[in-house]
């Protein structure tokens, strides 16, 4: 019995340790763009193959493309009955079953670029790139436009929280209406960039992530913002998602979740066949990423637990230590410690998430490690490294300063 006992508590730690994000069998070849989900289906948009879904998790994809004009399909939402997809040619719908061909419903839309739906009511609405927004009470009759106070039509984003919504721009920053859209107000207060990419709402927060500056947390309902990206070492941001008590980036440099409503990130990539992400979506227990050119990756959002909270896995297993001195100029030590053999990559990376060199990388022994690294050849500014090994990330950000 206790043999049985044993190994059991040895599996579910080593799940809680090796957990990590799992290949979908597609959309293969896809360029996604949105993930959305309802109960038993997963539906996406891509930039290039239209709209396909899955109805057993992932296993098997259909491309429904019937009814459809073009190739891109930019967002997704389920409104009443329907499916509704935004694409370069406008907005169509079909069942949530995808049984019949794509109807067209455009009646009253000026621009046909679709970004963005969100619903608020009984009211959908859309965003488009260029033409502000439109909202519509039953899809079958006249869209109509709703824009007083947007000084910026370009809209990337739309999130409906209570009876606030938010709406993103790019070039423009944050509006918000509190009257179901009729007028809009610019809070753009704290903002050191006006290119919004995402929008969400958690614990009482609101939260917008940019192209190149990150993301910004609003505990004011946005009447303030305050920049919130320690360890986040890539700044454009492709999704954000805040279920229960954590919030998600996607990036271009991976994952990345905060469990302390952003004063310090982490990286979660174990088992991303690449890092460039292009999209997000979450379920109830599930996060659902889409990986350039390589379909969609999943992980069960339980298995995403802070370091901190979590007494039997990274803090324990690895560690990554500040480096010294810091500022430094040009040379400085990191070390780090390994509880166990590990094979580890020491990396470097810019403040946009690319990644400069490898610093270190092989099999190291269990034990405290430190290497010595001359940065003469890299100018003045905050640099992030990076530890991995099969357990996860550690990140650390360094300032050189010549």
């Amino acid at each position: 019995m206790k043999k049985i006992l044993f190994i059991f508590f040895i599996l579910a730690f080593s799940t809680q340790i090796f957990s990590q994000w799992t290949s979908m069998n597609g959309p293969m070849g896809a360029q996604l763009r949105c993930i959305y989900t309802t109960p038993g289906k997963i539906y996406t948009g891509s930039a290039n193959v239209k709209f396909n879904y899955s109805t057993n998790d992932g296993a098997d994809w259909i491309n429904s493309t019937a009814g459809l004009v073009d190739n891109g399909v930019f967002s997704i939402i389920k409104y009443g009955s329907n499916i509704v997809i935004g694409t370069n040619s406008g907005i169509f719908y079909n069942d949530t079953n995808i049984s019949a061909n794509w109807t067209a419903t455009n009646n009253g839309i000026t621009n046909f670029s679709i970004t963005s739906f969100c619903i608020s009511g009984s009211k959908i609405m859309a965003g488009t790139y260029g033409g502000g927004i439109f909202a519509n009470d039953a899809l079958t009759t006249f869209w109509y436009y709703l824009g007083n106070g947007l000084t910026n039509q370009v809209v990337t984003s739309l999130h409906v929280n209570g009876s606030d919504i938010y709406c993103g721009t790019y070039g423009g920053g944050m509006f918000k209406s509190t009257n179901q859209g009729f007028s809009w107000s610019e809070i753009n207060i704290g903002l050191i960039n006006y290119h919004i990419s995402c929008i969400t709402t958690g614990g009482g927060n609101v939260y917008c992530g940019t192209y190149g500056a990150g993301v910004f947390k609003s505990t004011d309902a946005g009447a303030s913002w305050v920049q919130i990206n320690n360890g986040l070492f890539n700044t454009t941001i492709m999704g954000l998602s805040a279920p229960a008590t954590k919030l998600f980036a996607a990036t271009q440099s991976g994952v990345f979740a905060t469990f302390n409503a952003g004063a310090n990130w982490i990286q979660f990539n174990e088992g991303l066949s690449n890092q460039s992400l292009t999209c997000m979506g979450v379920s109830s227990d599930k996060i659902y990423v889409g990986v350039e050119w390589a379909g969609i990756s999943v992980r069960n959002t339980a298995e995403i637990i802070s370091v901190n909270n979590n007494t039997s896995a990274l803090d324990r297993s690895f560690r990554l230590n500040q480096n010294y001195p810091n500022p430094f100029n040009p040379s400085t030590n990191i070390s780090f410690s390994l509880d166990k053999n590990s094979n580890i990559k020491l990396s470097l990376y810019d403040v946009t998430g690319k990644l400069l060199r490898i610093l270190k990388e092989g099999f190291f022994r269990a034990g405290e490690h430190d290497l010595q690294i001359n940065l003469n050849d890299l100018g003045t500014g905050i640099y992030f490294y990076s530890l991995e090994t099969p357990e996860g990330t550690l990140t650390q950000k360094m300032i050189l300063a010549k």
